[in-house]
Formats: structure tokens, sequence, C-alpha cells
């Protein structure tokens, strides 16, 4: 028989307004392949919406009842928390408080290097956006809600990045540091062990001061050549030029 795994929990943050419940779950007879064809489980990201599909931001009490649905599919068997381990009675209600308690802003999530992806349905037509602010991704979920159009939401991140320390840290503008590194998907966020990672807004991004530090930095790490230093920080506005007619 097969079940759901749940895998992780990110709820995002909409001030006044409530949450938006993330989950990352599988099927544990359904696999995906790696480039390199490996097989490896299912996870995907989406909104658990149980009580209501049709709401994207739910209050507290209504997470607490999906909790509580959630609670039930554990009982019977259909949720694990992994593979081969079930869920303690009231452990996922435990999990979903933890989840209310640590939620965070769609700008903070963005900042550590995942990036939300929205997909909207209209009829036949599919409509992919990358909302980068808190007040982007609630304009989108009011649209949708009037016109009655289908809307969801997923990280694209197969593994939810977190910051490694708690450690404040000034973070660079793009004032001082307006130099980014363009690449296929977007721009460069930060290297990885094994491959790049990337972010759908410059805002976000590894930022140089220099271009001359930027490329000295592609060159270092050996970074493919279709990537390119670009400038995204303020544009300097252009003077005025005012022409007096002699008569």
């Amino acid at each position: 028989m097969s079940y759901d795994i749940f895998y992780d929990r990110r709820f995002i943050k909409v001030p006044e307004h409530g949450y938006i419940p993330m989950v990352q779950m599988g099927s544990s007879n359904a696999f995906e392949y790696t480039y390199n064809g490996r097989e490896i489980p299912e996870k995907m990201w989406f909104v658990l919406n149980t009580i209501n599909p049709q709401k994207v931001i739910f209050s507290e009490e209504e997470i607490m009842k999906i909790a509580k649905d959630m609670e039930l599919e554990a009982e019977h068997g259909t949720v694990m928390k992994t593979r081969y381990t079930s869920f303690k009675p009231g452990e996922i209600t435990k999990w979903f408080k933890s989840g209310i308690k640590n939620a965070r802003t769609l700008e903070e999530y963005i900042s550590w290097g995942n990036n939300l992806e929205a997909l909207i349905y209209t009829g036949q037509e599919k409509k992919v956006l990358h909302p980068a602010t808190t007040e982007e991704l609630l304009s989108e979920i009011i649209l949708q809600q009037i016109s009655g159009t289908k809307i969801n939401l997923h990280f694209t991140e197969r593994n939810f990045k977190v910051p490694k320390t708690h450690r404040k840290r000034k973070d660079k503008t793009l004032d001082e540091y307006p130099f980014v590194i363009k690449t296929k998907t977007g721009y460069l966020h930060h290297l990885g062990q094994w491959k790049f990672y990337t972010i759908f807004t410059p805002k976000y991004a590894k930022k140089f001061k220099t271009e001359k530090e930027a490329l000295k930095y592609m060159e270092k790490y050996n970074l493919p050549p279709e990537y390119k230093v670009v400038y995204a920080g303020k544009k300097p506005k252009q003077e005025q030029l005012t022409i007096f007619q002699e008569f």
C-alpha cells in the first residue's frame, strides 16, 4: 500500500493576512530521476489546503484544523514521517505550531537562496511567475480570487536552503555593490560543492563592488563562459539639456 511521506514544511508569513502553509511531500512509490539517471524519491512542494482547496492564505486557527486532518491521516497510515517511521500522536500538531512560530516572509526565504514559483491557470493557458516580494505575491493571490483562476505555489528547490548561522551581518546592497553575475536561469546566489545556485532577482544575488572583482571571481571558480557580469545598480540620472534659441 502506498502512502505519502511528509518531508518538510515552510510556512510563508503574510503580515496582517495570515500564513501560506507550504509543505513538501511525496508518494512512497513515486520516484524521480537525476540528470545522470539515478533514482531518487519524489518530493514536491505545494500549499496544504485540505480544508479549502480554493484558499492559499490561512489563519492560525485554520492551519491547526489542517493539522488535525493530517493527524487522522497519520493515524490511518496514509501519511508517514519517513519511509519507515510513523508520526507519534500529536506530533504533526506540534510540527505545525512550530511552523507558524518560525514562519518567515517571502523576502526572507528568497534572501536565503530559495525561489517561489507561481503557476496561474486560465483555461488551457498557464502563466509562470516568480514573485520577489510579499506585495507581489499577495497581489497575484487576490487577483486569482477575484477572477476565479487557479494558482499553484511551490518552491523550486528540492532541498530548502536555510542560513548556516543566525549571526546578524550587514547585507550588501546594489547601491554599494552593483555588479552581479547573470546566468541562464537568473542570477548567481552562491556556489555549492557540486553545482551553482541561482536566484530570480538580482536584489538577493551575490554582489560585487566592481566589474573587475566579479570577473576575477568568475575566473577563479571557472564559471561557464555563458555567464555574464551585469550592472544591476541604480541607473545614473541623465542631466536635462536645455536649449536656448536666440531670436
